[in-house]
């Protein structure tokens, strides 16, 4: 199974290692919070990788549950290792798998 979401970050707000809040696209797909994050489409080799997930969404400046193409929005990620996700970056959400 492919990934449920496609994001592009656009810009960073604010890292540390373990919480990135950022300013993304969704560019396929949809994403809600609770999803995983990685930077692999697979779903297989994800889930073995997946440490992150996403915390919330918010557009324009109220919390959403849903966030879909093509539309940007502040989406807050938790979780290890956030400092590798860099701006222009492209990651990829699967369903439910924090929650």
């Amino acid at each position: 199974m492919e990934a449920s979401g496609s994001l592009q970050i656009e810009q960073i707000v604010e890292s540390s290692a373990e919480r990135i809040v950022c300013i993304v696209r969704c560019v396929g797909g949809s994403v809600r919070p609770g999803d995983s994050v990685s930077g692999d489409a697979n779903e297989e080799s994800a889930h073995a990788a997946a440490r992150a997930h996403v915390e919330g969404i918010w557009f324009p400046g109220r919390r959403i549950d849903l966030l879909d193409p093509p539309h940007a929005a502040k989406v807050e990620i938790l979780g290890e290792d956030c400092t590798a996700l860099r701006s222009a970056s492209r990651i990829y959400t699967f369903p439910g798998s924090a929650q």
